[in-house]
């Protein structure tokens, strides 16, 4: 983070059914939940309403610890630990905090945390794996609005959950748009191309409304083509590739993706983000980061990842004539970095559970395929 640059975090335990108290109250009781809230908020000013930090006071007989205790009441008169700052709004709260700290949490109730949400940077999130009863709930998560950026499954002794950590998404490359964004993902020899053009077919037939633009990666770089063919080691220049992908990839959405998007037009694209994800990472960079790296970009409304194993795409790659597919890159010379591949296709619709990505079995006749896929765009679309 660059030096003296503010941060307002949000932290909050949440059920299923988006539930986070009863009678201010938690209505469970996680002790690692309870470790990673001190952990990350120790030393730091807490902001919270009234009634959350009342309940504190009843739960703890003080203050919260080793934290500076914000509170934020209408009431004028407001008396309490003399050590506990009062505020009369959010605005004031937070400007107390910053006079003392670079970061300070938001730490409930429900007012408070809607009132932060279109405020804060980044959201630290215990996601409960159960719906509780209760009166108070935690605003929407929008995936427009947030990235979850970390996420590690928990096994508690009577609970699963997880924890999870958001970003707020850079709004430089925010549409405001009416169309639909569709991007066909998978290793080579998929048949992710066929299934594009039938898809646009069922698009068109539609409707004689619907006007469709077709794009792919690489979108004008034609050096990074260059690059695939220079050796034949799957591993080497795998921070080159990432960043020409990626500042390609940036190109192709300011010049047709965006514009068209805010058109209504459709927009289909063979390969997008995943690919560099997917990718790159089997070259040995780090996943997370690469899907950090294009935070900026638009996100797909649906991503159909058509997934074959590894031997079925050496076989069907062996089949096809070189003068149509061209000749053999790198990627597609070790069978081993193609398992990599597809395992990382397949980790990365786990690590992005906010995206409507779909998995398509390949392996099946060209027509089942395009079955499934047409029926999942009806069904979102």
């Amino acid at each position: 983070m660059p030096e003296n640059k503010k941060e307002l975090i949000i932290i909050a335990g949440v059920a299923k059914n988006n539930v986070i108290g009863s009678k201010n109250q938690l209505p469970w009781h996680i002790k690692e939940d309870l470790k990673r809230f001190k952990e990350l908020t120790f030393g730091n000013p807490v902001i919270m309403g009234r009634n959350t930090y009342e309940s504190i006071l009843q739960a703890l007989g003080k203050p919260l610890p080793g934290r500076k205790n914000i509170v934020i009441t209408s009431n004028a008169n407001y008396q309490t630990n003399p050590e506990t700052l009062i505020a009369h709004s959010l605005q004031e709260a937070i400007q107390k905090a910053y006079e003392s700290s670079d970061k300070a949490f938001i730490i409930g109730g429900q007012q408070i945390y809607q009132q932060a949400m279109p405020l804060a940077d980044k959201l630290e999130i215990t996601h409960i794996h159960r719906s509780f009863k209760g009166d108070a709930s935690f605003p929407e998560i929008k995936g427009e609005d947030w990235l979850e950026t970390k996420r590690e499954e928990k096994k508690g002794e009577n609970l699963d959950f997880s924890f999870s950590t958001y970003k707020k998404r850079p709004q430089s490359l925010k549409v405001n748009k009416n169309g639909i964004f569709i991007a066909f993902e998978g290793i080579d020899g998929c048949g992710k191309s066929t299934q594009i053009r039938n898809l646009v077919e069922h698009i068109f037939n539609k409707s004689k409304y619907n006007h469709i633009i077709l794009t792919r990666n690489p979108y004008k770089n034609m050096n990074i083509r260059d690059i695939l063919h220079q050796d034949s080691d799957p591993y080497s220049q795998a921070e080159k590739l990432a960043d020409l992908f990626i500042i390609d990839r940036k190109q192709m959405a300011e010049e047709m993706v965006i514009p068209n998007l805010e058109k209504g037009h459709f927009v289909l694209s063979d390969r997008y983000k995943l690919s560099t994800i997917a990718y790159q990472t089997a070259q040995g960079l780090n996943m997370q980061q690469l899907i950090d790296k294009q935070n900026s970009l638009p996100d797909p409304d649906i991503v159909f990842i058509v997934d074959i194993s590894p031997e079925e795409a050496i076989r069907r790659m062996k089949k096809e004539d070189i003068s149509i597919r061209g000749k053999e890159h790198k990627f597609e010379a070790s069978i081993d970095f193609i398992r990599k591949l597809r395992e990382n296709y397949l980790k990365a619709k786990e690590m992005l559970k906010d995206r409507k990505i779909f998995i398509i079995n390949g392996e099946r006749t060209r027509e089942e395929i395009t079955e499934e896929i047409c029926k999942i765009f009806d069904m979102e679309i």
